[in-house]
Parts: structure tokens; C-alpha cells; sequence
């Protein structure tokens, strides 16, 4: 239910950029980060009173806190990659290339987590794959 939560977020959150091509994209991505910072504080606050046992991030080892400040890293970066393409390219575009993640998600989880594919998953990551390479192709020329 989360995932699909976040897809129509994703989804609505294109659109918003698309619609805000005028607007530079550094205000957009300030503003991405202010709501993304008291989410997250929310969030902690919230986990924290619910579970009654405090914050978890004193308890975090050292690899669990350079895993966390990589992700934010990359996820920064995502964000400003996406909203740069959303606002140069149609927000169909952009969001048929993002179907991608799923293909890279796949190789992820073979790499680093060592979890095989079985053939129905490899089949439907190799036809998205296909599939968004042809329309780029098909839209670029």
C-alpha cells in the first residue's frame, strides 16, 4: 500500500514540476528539501512516541549512518536530476524513463543483496527495459 502511495506522490509531485518550468529550479529543490526535512522530523517524532523507545539513531553503527548519508546523497541528486528533466522534457517522457528504476532495482537487488530473479520477474524487467529504450529511441529521432 505504500508503494502505491508513493507512486501516485511521485507521480502528482511530475506534474507539479512540469507545471513549474518558469520557476528556477533551485526554489523548487529548496522548497523539496524544507517539506522533506519536516516530514522526516515528523515522522521520527511520531516512531519514536509510538514505539516508546526514543530515537533509534544513537544506536546506528557506523556503516548504518554512511549507508543513510549515501542514500540522502543520491536521493538529493535524484531529486534535482528529475525535476530538471521534468521541466525540460513532457512529463510522459520523464516518467516512462523512470520506469527504468525498476530494471535498476533488479540488478541491485542481484548485486548487492544477492536475491535471484525468477524468470517471470526477469522477463517483465527485460520487456520495461526494451520497451523505454524504444520509446527514447523513437522520440529522440
Amino acid at each position: 500500500m505504500i508503494a502505491l502511495i508513493s507512486a501516485i506522490v511521485c507521480a502528482f509531485c511530475a506534474v507539479l514540476n512540469r507545471a513549474l518550468k518558469a520557476l528556477p529550479t533551485p526554489i523548487i529543490l529548496f522548497y523539496h528539501s524544507i517539506l522533506g526535512l519536516i516530514l522526516a522530523f515528523t515522522y521520527i517524532l511520531i516512531e519514536a512516541w509510538i514505539t516508546g523507545n526514543g530515537f533509534r539513531f544513537p544506536t546506528y553503527t557506523n556503516e548504518m549512518l554512511m549507508i543513510t548519508a549515501g542514500a540522502s546523497v543520491f536521493d538529493a541528486f535524484a531529486c534535482l536530476l528529475a525535476t530538471l528533466g521534468q521541466q525540460s522534457a513532457s512529463a510522459s517522457f520523464v516518467s516512462l524513463l523512470s520506469y527504468l528504476n525498476i530494471v535498476y532495482g533488479y540488478i541491485c537487488d542481484l548485486v548487492f543483496f544477492h536475491t535471484g530473479l525468477n524468470s517471470i520477474e526477469l522477463l517483465a524487467a527485460i520487456v520495461i527495459f526494451l520497451t523505454a529504450l524504444a520509446v527514447a529511441y523513437k522520440k529522440l529521432r
